[in-house]
């Protein structure tokens, strides 16, 4: 995959997001990709059509351009498919809202929206969902300069609470996020 901007992953988390809100017990996973499928099939379609100055140069065009979108979507879902059979480690909850899920730890600050400055590692491809903590206890981390029993019980962080990865995403995408070096 080409180089990313900085706010590919909040957009990518967005759409996702809102697949996740349309499961339901009468609407299963698989009627939603598929939805999900149709929309990003007729969104691309109109990004293309946008860009030809006729409909000849768009016909011209057209497998040329189902080639790369095809070729594209290959990678990524190779890239993903890649991702979750490389994860065997990760510990899987089963969440009211998303179903089975990997866990993620997060405190409860964030969780209650009590805060929405977002601190973690910054994601990467070994840990997407880096332990997250609000700015009231990024101060106490400072403070300690490392997280120990000290500036755990100061921060309040013995209250860590668990999450899936999908509540963990939405709610990432909601807060102003401060990510530090891994």
């Amino acid at each position: 995959m080409n180089e990313v901007d900085d706010e590919f992953y909040s957009r990518a988390d967005a759409h996702i997001n809102l697949s996740n809100d349309q499961i339901s017990e009468n609407i299963g996973k698989g009627k939603v990709s598929a939805s999900f499928m149709y929309s990003l099939s007729r969104f691309n379609a109109w990004v293309s059509a946008s860009g030809w100055n006729s409909q000849q140069e768009m016909k011209d065009s057209k497998e040329e351009t189902i080639e790369y979108f095809m070729t594209e979507f290959r990678k990524m879902l190779d890239e993903n498919f890649d991702d979750y059979m490389s994860a065997p480690d990760r510990n899987i909850i089963e969440c009211s809202k998303h179903g089975e899920s990997y866990t993620t730890y997060i405190c409860t600050h964030l969780i209650n929206k009590e805060n929405k400055e977002w601190y973690s590692d910054t994601p990467s491809e070994d840990n997407e969902w880096p332990d997250a903590w609000c700015g009231e206890c990024q101060k106490h981390y400072e403070a300690k300069g490392e997280w120990n029993e000290k500036s755990e019980n100061a921060a309040g962080t013995n209250s860590v609470q668990v999450l899936c990865h999908n509540c963990y995403s939405e709610l990432r995408s909601s807060c102003n996020k401060h990510y530090l070096e891994s």
